[in-house]
């Protein structure tokens, strides 16, 4: 059987392992670095803001722009810290040799998996609807940023998929077809369950609500 010949980057790569690593911890140490600057800029960019609609608001300005704005710049300046505390967290455990593979660490993290199933489920009901798909990036940003915080919905592993894809799209004002989602894999497990906090089995459900019969006329 033929075997393909090395090629000169397999032969650095494999002969200087140590090149690798110390190539991967410049690009971890610029991007940590970046990002300071990056929310330093917009850490002033939302103290002027908020200046000026401090000041638009003692003269009886339309405040309501400025204020849209403000909330987006603090937003991105959240996300920023974040990326920044993952990248410092994974120079970290580079710096101590003992950088696991992404995707392990995926595979061994139940939160990380229900988080990212949710997220998928919440990126297919926004680009499903004609009204939300338009801003999808957004709105599956801030469906990430709020699934990342355990104050906001608590313990995600704890709950049935369900009530946290309901949550979450309350929340951002995010129509969802329950009919449509009924039919995915994970809904049609939960329905199993009988898990009665599910709104696919709850009495007051979302997907329950759209088969229950309106009530009759003089009935109480």
């Amino acid at each position: 059987m033929h075997q393909p010949e090395p090629s000169d980057f397999d032969d650095a790569t494999a002969a200087d392992p140590v090149s690798t690593a110390a190539m991967a911890r410049g690009v971890a140490e610029r991007q940590v670095a970046f990002l300071d600057r990056l929310a330093e800029a917009g850490t002033r960019m939302a103290e002027a803001l908020a200046q000026r609609t401090v000041e638009a608001a003692a003269g009886a300005g339309d405040v309501e722009g400025l204020d849209r704005a403000f909330q987006k710049v603090t937003r991105a300046v959240r996300l920023t810290l974040a990326l920044q505390s993952k990248v410092i967290k994974d120079l970290t455990t580079l710096e101590a040799g003992k950088a696991p593979p992404a995707e392990k660490v995926a595979a061994e993290d139940p939160l990380e998996r229900r988080r990212r199933r949710i997220a998928r489920i919440v990126n297919r009901v926004v680009a499903d609807d004609e009204t939300t798909a338009w801003k999808a990036e957004r709105l599956c940003g801030r469906a990430w940023e709020r699934l990342s915080d355990e104050d906001i919905y608590g313990d995600v592993l704890s709950q049935p998929i369900g009530v946290v894809i309901e949550m979450i799209c309350r929340d951002l004002e995010i129509p969802v077809n329950w009919v449509h989602l009924a039919r995915e894999a994970w809904a049609v497990e939960e329905m199993a369950s009988g898990d009665e906090t599910s709104p696919f089995v709850a009495s007051d459900g979302a997907y329950v609500r759209l088969f229950r019969p309106p009530p009759m006329a003089g009935a109480p």
